[in-house]
C-alpha cells in the first residue's frame, strides 16, 4: 500500500490539487462508528457477532472503535451481520466516480414488466366495457 506521501508524489500537480480539495471537502468514513449504528439499529450484540465470527469481545469493541478496518475484516462482518457495508461505503462517494460494478437493472426490469401488465388490463377493461355497452 502507498503511504500517504508516496501517493501524493505518484500524483501530477492537478490531481494533487484535487486530492487536496477531496480531503478537505470529503468527510471522513468511520466504519467503526457506521458497524454500531447498524449493530445498533438491528439490536445486534457484540457478544452474539463475536460468536458468529469466532473473536472475542474486546476484539469486537476494537473494530467497533476503529474508524477503518481491513477490507477482509469488513467483509466477514458483512456476511456475519447480512449486511452490505461496502455499499455504504460507496453511497457516500460522489456519483460521478466510476464503478466496475454492472449496474442493477432489475428496476428497470420491474418498470417495463408492470407496464406490459398495465397495457394487458388496460385492453381486457376496454374489452370488457365493448361487451357490457352491446
Amino acid at each position: 500500500m502507498l503511504s500517504a506521501m508516496a501517493a501524493k508524489r505518484a500524483l501530477c500537480p492537478v490531481q494533487l490539487n484535487q486530492y487536496q480539495q477531496m480531503k478537505q471537502t470529503t468527510p471522513l468514513i468511520d466504519i467503526g462508528n457506521m458497524i454500531r449504528q447498524h449493530m445498533d439499529k438491528k439490536r445486534a450484540s457484540l457478544s452474539e457477532l463475536g460468536r458468529v465470527i469466532g473473536k472475542d469481545s474486546s476484539t469486537i469493541n476494537y473494530y467497533l472503535r476503529s474508524a477503518s478496518l481491513p477490507s477482509d475484516t469488513l467483509l466477514i462482518l458483512s456476511h456475519a451481520l447480512k449486511h452490505n457495508f461496502f455499499a455504504d461505503v460507496a453511497a457516500l462517494l460522489p456519483e460521478t466516480y466510476t464503478t466496475t460494478a454492472p449496474p442493477d437493472t432489475s428496476k428497470d426490469e420491474t418498470i417495463a414488466l408492470l407496464q406490459r401488465q398495465i397495457e394487458i388490463l388496460q385492453a381486457e377493461k376496454a374489452l370488457l366495457v365493448g361487451l357490457l355497452e352491446k
